[in-house]
């Protein structure tokens, strides 16, 4: 079903931002010329359901965070000396292979995760999803790196992390890049706060409607304000900025043959209980608020993403 709703957003909205395209190649429309669009405009649901993508990795990112952190404090050389704190349960699969190391030099702890997954329809193969993730996280007691957390000392926490999916159908390919530092209440689980940057690409290839569809982004995180066990119970961030530009294109061959291609930009602002959202393109300026509702927090996400694709 998901599938289904997807593809028929690209077509509509394919065919929406072709005549928006055609009619606007006789005239020019800067900045302060935008239109003021309707929430339920078609090119805007084609571009958000490719944007959505991203927040579900911004989770997935810093869900792997916590399970490394957990990884590091149940190493056998862990310090008697130094006290382990909780981390949120994560929910999530084990993967196929896990590498942990420490390196001296940049004072990161670096982790290689692995994991190859095949979709099945009923009985029958779909596809062969492989999911990678290099990641590199560094404690922080003040202003010293530590090797080791101590909850006592501990007062923020780096984190560096790459992500790549990919199918062996080529029927999705994915890239994420997160850096982002954490502070606050991190081993009480209660209030932090995150600053920090994402790029994120995804490209899809809908084969029977011969489509391929693209989203490219980079993102700020400004001041974004969350309680860790109430995230990890899906609560949304309480406060704060997420910044978001980049690039979206559709081409079609066949019966819904075009291409379009245009700028978006997002800015979300993070209110308790529901996020603002304001959303530009070349053409048109988008503001609606959302309901604030996510699932309990659970890696890897990327598995129920690519199988709404992959499954007909």
């Amino acid at each position: 079903m998901k599938r289904l709703m997807f593809m028929g957003v690209l077509i509509g909205g394919l065919a929406a931002m072709i005549i928006v395209a055609g009619c606007s190649d006789d005239s020019t429309t800067g900045p302060t010329d935008k239109v003021t669009g309707d929430p339920s405009d078609p090119e805007l649901a084609f571009f958000m359901a490719g944007f959505e993508s991203s927040d579900l990795y911004f989770d997935t990112l810093l869900v792997n965070m916590f399970t490394m952190i957990d990884s590091v404090q149940n190493d056998p050389q862990y310090p008697s000396s130094a006290t382990r704190f909780s981390v949120p349960t994560t929910h999530a699969s084990p993967p196929d292979s896990v590498v942990l190391t420490y390196h001296a030099e940049s004072e990161f702890w670096y982790f290689y995760i692995g994991s190859v997954d095949t979709v099945f329809a009923g009985t029958d193969s779909q596809d062969v999803i492989t999911f990678v993730i290099i990641d590199s996280v560094q404690f922080m007691h003040g202003d010293l790196a530590a090797q080791w957390p101590d909850s006592a000392l501990l007062t923020g926490i780096n984190q560096g992390a790459r992500m790549t999916v990919t199918t062996e159908s080529q029927a999705v390919g994915i890239e994420a890049e997160q850096a982002i530092a954490l502070t606050g209440e991190i081993v009480e689980q209660g209030d932090v706060t995150i600053n920090g940057s994402q790029s994120f690409t995804i490209g899809i290839n809908l084969g029977e409607v011969s489509c391929e569809f693209a989203t490219t982004l980079s993102s700020t995180f400004t001041d974004v304000q969350l309680n860790i066990a109430a995230f990890n119970g899906g609560a949304c961030p309480t406060a704060g900025t997420a910044s978001h530009a980049g690039a979206a294109t559709i081409t079609c061959t066949g019966e819904n043959s075009g291409t379009f291609t245009d700028s978006w930009t997002v800015v979300q602002t993070f209110h308790v209980d529901y996020i603002s959202y304001v959303v530009e393109n070349s053409t048109t300026h988008w503001e609606f608020n959302e309901d604030c509702s996510r699932g309990v927090i659970s890696a890897p996400g990327y598995r129920d993403l690519v199988e709404a694709y992959l499954i007909k």
